[in-house]
């Protein structure tokens, strides 16, 4: 079975209790999570929106906020090379600072000038070389690894 196979069971709960209706902001969704919940849920998260649309659909998307946590949650699973390529990709903002609020980011996205817009393209293809497989492998083995 593939580790994607295997989360899915797993991180669809987790996904449900983040996004629930009664959850007033995406920090709040978050804030419902275990550190290894929230780890899981991060690690994933830019996995598949990087995959589907690369850094710049994973930034205009409400987990784009979490960025430096989605770096630290990489560093976790031991996907290094992933996390590099997240906090990279943050220094297409001004100062390197993401903003939190998606509308400002969005803004900040869509103004983008030519060479932040280059770096995230570049930081794609450097992404969709290195695979969404290791990263879900990784978080696979992290989750499987801390369950014991």
């Amino acid at each position: 079975m593939e580790a994607w196979e295997e989360l899915q069971d797993v991180v669809g709960p987790i996904i449900d209790r983040v996004c629930a209706d009664d959850v007033e902001s995406p920090e709040a969704g978050l804030a419902r999570l275990s550190e290894k919940e929230r780890t899981l849920y991060l690690t994933w998260c830019v996995g598949g929106e990087v995959d589907n649309g690369g850094f710049a659909q994973f930034f205009c998307n409400s987990n784009g906020g979490f960025a430096k946590e989605t770096a630290d949650a990489l560093d976790k699973v031991g996907c290094k090379e992933v996390a590099d390529m997240v906090r990279k990709s943050m220094t297409a903002f001004p100062g390197g600072k993401v903003p939190t609020d998606i509308g400002e980011r969005n803004m900040v996205l869509s103004n983008f000038p030519a060479e932040s817009s280059q770096l995230l393209d570049a930081l794609d293809k450097e992404f969709y070389a290195f695979t969404s497989d290791r990263v879900l492998q990784a978080v696979r083995d992290y989750w499987v690894k801390s369950e014991g």
